[in-house]
């Protein structure tokens, strides 16, 4: 695992009461596992009827593709059954500090796998942990791609005239 990232991050209070301040463990996919992953999601977009604009994503990689689904699932046009096991095989980068003051021999925290639905008990966990995960791949967080996306909506739906 030398040279991916890894990061500890905790659930923020708006997360919910019972995920509040929970401690994670991300650690980045390796680059042919991380590769597949955006092809996978770029391909359920293109089955979804998105057309793909080059111009903006070309060399985005996963932060690209990412912000083509979204607006696509956002439409409609992706299968639930798809596009699930996408996001959700986000998680699998992640792991649970169940004592952020524990250390293993080698001074690291101990981190273990998500075993139950009460490791993560709120949806907003399990949306905000996938950003997590997508923000140590690509640097890069989706409350500011989903702006961005808005903003060119935006530019796409004003007429012609207001463009400058």
């Amino acid at each position: 695992m030398t040279g991916r990232k890894v990061e500890v991050v905790k659930a923020p209070e708006w997360c919910g009461a019972r995920d509040a301040g929970k401690v994670f463990l991300i650690t980045e996919w390796p680059a042919a596992r991380a590769e597949k992953w955006a092809l996978r999601a770029f391909l359920a977009y293109n089955r979804g009827g998105g057309e793909l604009p080059l111009d903006q994503v070309a060399g985005l990689g996963m932060r690209g593709i990412f912000a083509l689904g979204v607006q696509t699932f956002l439409r409609g046009q992706i299968q639930a059954t798809e596009v699930i096991p996408i996001l959700d095989e986000l998680l699998d980068c992640v792991q649970m500090i169940r004592d952020p003051t524990k250390r293993g021999p080698d001074g690291k925290v101990i981190a273990t796998p998500i075993v139950s639905d009460d490791d993560v008990a709120e949806v907003r966990t399990r949306m905000w942990l996938r950003s997590e995960v997508l923000r140590v791949h690509v640097n890069f967080s989706i409350a500011g791609a989903l702006s961005n996306l808005l903003q060119l909506l935006m530019t796409e739906a004003a007429p012609a005239s207001q463009i400058t």
